[in-house]
């Protein structure tokens, strides 16, 4: 089933408005989805003697069990700290950061086959194999609204000149199984005519579907060769590098000729792998920090990021300390403002013919504060999705030590924001 991830980011310092960011996702069915984690499973030993033998243990680091010196699973928190900490430990060094465009939907098919089989030491996949390779390469999906529009969990209500639309059973509250069989067959599948397939099948040689158990570790070998071949290359001139999914940073001493020498290797290398593997431009940055009394400074080289320094798994580093990034603080606070405007309404509601004071006094800021939203984009070994952002923060005010103090600093008017905006939509809600 298919579903988009939608935000919109702030506007640029020069008022711009940026395009929406749209991420598409697909799960599989409870079925399909066992069959891929088992196959995952099988896969994932190979996989790791693979990246031992070829020196990329370090280097290849999202998707991956990998622990801490203390034998806790590392997260994204503890690998900015590692590439953070190689930057403090070259002095002077240059930084290249690269963004894959799209790179689930342009995995190459063909590639993605040979690298499969390499991986098994074999001429051609094993049946069972190669069932489970076409059943990633020409999946069906099934858009998640229209389908729930079809069995009645959606409908469209007018607002203005558009249509938005309108659940009538809430999430939480969707069944496990949405219908029976003879209603997937008759309202998805379009059996006996009464309405038309939702199915959609990919009929491209490339592109395989975000979210399934074993798309991570698909996306992973299929760059096999080209970690390799940075590797070789960062390690020729006594640099590093770590990709974590679709992001790469390359870390190399020296200054801006060694930098765009880095980056240009490694926008060419990428295209060996696939005709539709683009590395963004607009994402794509240069910078060189250099030593100064109590710690590093940098300048910015090329690119559009890096204004206020590296930027990279959700953290900035500026050559003296680690802060969250100005985009993830933008985000937590555009949804505290949404979820305690609900909030508001909903206590106004409760305690009707109350006057403002009242039910401000039944608002409980603390319980809101630690039990507030998922953290977007956290990788961690385990079951974490009971994280909220508070516990995040302090998670990487602890693991980044001295470096990461001023990430308390820029929570310490969390508290009274949330205080002050709740009375503001206490407010509003009264009037």
């Amino acid at each position: 089933m298919r579903f988009e991830e939608k935000w919109q980011p702030y506007r640029d310092k020069q008022g711009g408005k940026p395009a929406k960011k749209i991420r598409q996702l697909r799960f599989a069915s409870r079925r399909d989805a066992y069959i891929y984690s088992f196959y995952r499973h099988i896969l994932r030993e190979p996989y790791e003697a693979a990246l031992k033998a070829r020196g990329l243990d370090g280097n290849v680091i999202a998707y991956r069990k990998l622990a801490t010196p203390e034998g806790k699973g590392k997260s994204n928190i503890d690998f900015a700290l590692d590439a953070f900490n190689v930057i403090r430990a070259y002095g002077d060094a240059a930084v290249v950061t690269l963004d894959i465009s799209k790179f689930f939907e342009s995995i190459d098919h063909q590639l993605l086959r040979q690298q499969w089989c390499g991986l098994l030491g074999v001429a051609e996949l094993p049946r069972d194999h190669a069932a489970v390779f076409r059943a990633m390469t020409r999946y069906a999906i099934v858009d998640r609204d229209a389908a729930y529009e079809r069995l009645g969990f959606l409908k469209w209500q007018a607002k203005g000149s558009s249509q938005i639309p309108v659940y009538t059973t809430g999430f939480k509250d969707m069944p496990r199984q949405l219908c029976s069989n003879g209603d997937f067959r008759e309202k998805i599948c379009g059996k006996g005519g009464s309405f038309a397939s939702l199915i959609e099948t990919n009929k491209d040689d490339f592109g395989i579907p975000q979210g399934s158990p074993i798309s991570d570790m698909l996306a992973n070998l299929y760059l096999i060769d080209f970690d390799s071949a940075l590797k070789a290359y960062v390690d020729a001139i006594g640099g590093a590098f770590f990709r974590y999914s679709d992001d790469i940073i390359i870390i190399v001493p020296g200054g801006d000729a060694e930098a765009v020498a880095a980056r240009d290797f490694a926008m060419a290398e990428i295209k060996k792998h696939g005709s539709m593997i683009v590395i963004k431009e607009s994402k794509t940055s240069v910078l060189r920090y250099y030593s100064v009394p109590g710690g590093q400074a940098f300048v910015k080289l090329h690119g559009e990021q890096g204004q206020n320094g590296l930027e990279y798994l959700g953290f900035r580093y500026d050559g003296k300390a680690a802060y969250l990034r100005d985009a993830t603080m933008s985000r937590l606070y555009r949804k505290v403002t949404r979820s305690i405007r609900a909030e508001a309404r909903a206590l106004v509601k409760r305690y009707p013919g109350r006057d403002q004071a009242y039910i401000e006094s039944k608002f409980d800021a603390p319980r809101f504060m630690q039990r507030y939203g998922r953290v977007a984009d956290f990788d961690q070994t385990g079951n974490y999705d009971t994280w909220t952002f508070w516990t995040y923060a302090k998670r990487a005010i602890e693991t980044f030590g001295s470096l990461g103090q001023p990430i308390g600093s820029q929570l310490k008017n969390y508290s009274g924001i949330v205080r002050t905006r709740m009375a503001h939509e206490i407010s509003k809600a009264l009037a």
